[in-house]
């Protein structure tokens, strides 16, 4: 069992904390090349009607060997969270506790660590210590990001909602916006 670390932004680090988070998605790099795909779903047998099942890698690796292995893990590794934080000094302990999380704190908050001199610490530079989050992998999978389903949408942390104005805004639109937010030069 390996540990890495994962960068998780203020938003899904509360979806993690409120129970509604229970998968991410990562862009692969290098991409495979569509030919790669092509061809190991070519070797799959196909089905009664002429057409391939889905491929869907499961982490242990493609017969061809031509999908790379997952950067972030195999099942049964666990991956512990960084997000923007800040350390207390030696003789401030706030509710019991040494550090803050961003994704804890509201305005109040905000105006209170300021007077103080405290300032967030981004996410990359949080060491293993200050870690409150650890999740463990229970599965692989390379999916194209545009066929995710409302209900990956909702593993994603994102929930329908509606609004008088727009009316309902699915869980995917949703991620796609927040996705884009987070990716736009990718």
């Amino acid at each position: 069992m390996k540990e890495r670390p994962i960068l998780m932004s203020g938003p899904m680090v509360r979806a993690i904390l409120d129970g509604r988070k229970s998968q991410t998605r990562r862009i692969i790099k290098p991409q495979p090349q569509s030919a790669q795909r092509i061809a190991h779903i070519a070797l799959l047998p196909p089905k009664s009607d002429g057409t391939y099942e889905e491929l869907w890698w499961d982490g242990i690796g493609s017969a061809d060997g031509r999908i790379p292995d997952c950067p972030y893990g195999q099942p049964g590794d666990r991956l512990w969270v960084r997000e923007t934080w800040l350390p207390y000094d030696s003789d401030h302990v706030i509710n019991g506790k040494k550090y803050a999380y961003r994704a804890d704190c509201g305005p109040d908050s905000e105006v209170a660590r300021i007077g103080y001199g405290y300032k967030w610490r981004p996410s990359i530079y949080m060491p293993r210590w200050a870690s409150r989050i650890t999740m463990e992998i229970t599965k692989v999978r390379i999916e194209r990001l545009q066929e995710i389903t409302e209900n990956g949408a909702e593993a994603e942390g994102f929930l329908m909602k509606s609004s008088l104005t727009t009316g309902v805004v699915a869980a995917r639109f949703q991620f796609a916006e927040y996705w884009d937010s987070l990716n736009a030069k990718d």
